[in-house]
């Protein structure tokens, strides 16, 4: 790998894979059977700047959903460069090069699996995140430095950008258009009927399920989780009061002060399950205790947001009533130790195989059990605006 950077120079256009590139490899599924995948917003700054800077990039993936498609048309990606379904990556490949009047020797691939290996044994630079399998740092001449969905696409763009001269900013340029000829106007992304124009949204949570949600309401967000709050409930403080406490406390505990165009979203959910909070498990143990107690009885998932800018605030609180059915300790047991949920408040996420299998009612917002109510978050955020 020592000897990748002679190649920089030779680059023409840059090719991907999407899961485990541009994402961590994980994926939301909605109700309706598509899956939302979170992407980092330094790959998509990298990526609109190379296609700005005329570079023919391509997506070739295994997957097919229309968010994908949709986020990559809005970035700039041309629609004949995006291979959905790719079930031999290969030809789509070449075929790629070929639209694009370049050889694969002139373009990079980043890959991260056993699929994308004949790509990167036949692309010019062959790249691949830290954290990607064994067998495709094996064929790679460099492993990024930074995970799949954590910025190794802007890491490889940058460095072939600057050293052709191409990576210095260009105000106008960036603002003016994206590659495909589209201006601002039709990026897709929501203005909510013109109100937001000007207005910068933060979105103060860690969560890739919050980031998920927010992201398919359409609207340009930025994730700054920087924060001071000490999530300490005051003593006698009813239950059904504790999420818009946490999410107003940690709207003052950001960790700055916002600037006029800002509105920051700050969010906490919790489960109720008779009388007693639900916070994340402890350990194994710790969450086979909790899913054997939400079996067979009905706990509520309350979310409290608070939207805030310099000169007011919204708060309001979401339930959503989740009845579970019986599991074995067996099922119990499966779930636990394939989908580890050890990061999720009761210890279940409501997208994976237990909501499935396990879920027998919902009543309210879906979306609030994975994490943000967001139909209320769009109508509150709309009054918030006016």
């Amino acid at each position: 790998m020592s000897n990748y950077k002679t190649k920089l120079k030779e680059i023409k256009g840059f090719a991907f894979d999407v899961d485990g590139v541009f994402t961590d490899g994980q994926v939301l599924v909605m109700p309706d059977g598509d899956m939302l995948r979170s992407h980092n917003a330094k790959d998509g700054f990298g990526l609109r700047w190379a296609i700005l800077r005329k570079y023919p990039v391509g997506i070739i993936t295994g997957a097919y959903s229309e968010s994908v498609r949709k986020r990559f048309e809005g970035i700039g990606v041309e629609p004949e460069n995006i291979y959905l379904k790719s079930r031999d990556k290969l030809p789509d490949f070449h075929n790629f090069c070929k639209k694009n009047g370049i050889t694969p020797k002139e373009v990079v691939f980043v890959g991260d699996d056993v699929p994308d290996i004949p790509l990167l044994k036949a692309c010019g630079l062959a790249v691949c995140p830290s954290d990607a399998v064994q067998e495709v740092k094996d064929v790679c001449d460099y492993v990024s430095l930074y995970p799949g969905g954590r910025g190794c696409v802007r890491d490889i763009i940058e460095q072939v950008l600057k050293i052709q001269g191409k990576w210095e900013f260009d105000a106008e340029l960036y603002e003016g258009t994206y590659g495909n000829g589209k201006s601002k106007k039709g990026s897709g992304k929501m203005t909510i009927g013109g109100i937001l124009s000007g207005r910068r949204i933060i979105l103060g949570s860690a969560s890739p399920r919050r980031r998920e949600l927010l992201a398919g309401l359409g609207v340009d967000f930025a994730v700054d989780t920087g924060n001071t709050f000490e999530e300490i409930a005051p003593e006698g403080l009813p239950y059904s009061d504790y999420p818009e406490f946490m999410a107003k406390g940690k709207s003052y505990g950001f960790h700055r002060e916002l600037q006029d165009d800002e509105i920051l979203i700050t969010a906490d959910t919790m489960v109720l399950c008779s009388d007693e909070i639900m916070g994340k498990p402890a350990d194994r143990d710790d969450a086979i205790r909790m899913i054997r107690k939400l079996c067979n009885n009905t706990h509520s998932v309350l979310t409290g947001v608070c939207i805030r800018s310099l000169e007011k605030e919204m708060c309001f609180t979401a339930s959503t009533e989740v009845t579970f059915g019986d599991l074995s300790d067996e099922e119990i047991e499966y779930y636990i130790d394939t989908y580890k949920p050890y990061d999720k408040a009761g210890s279940y996420g409501v997208q994976e195989w237990i909501g499935y299998a396990g879920i027998k009612r919902i009543e309210g917002s879906f979306f609030n059990v994975v994490g943000l109510p967001v139909h209320l978050l769009y109508t509150n955020l709309k009054e918030f605006l006016k």
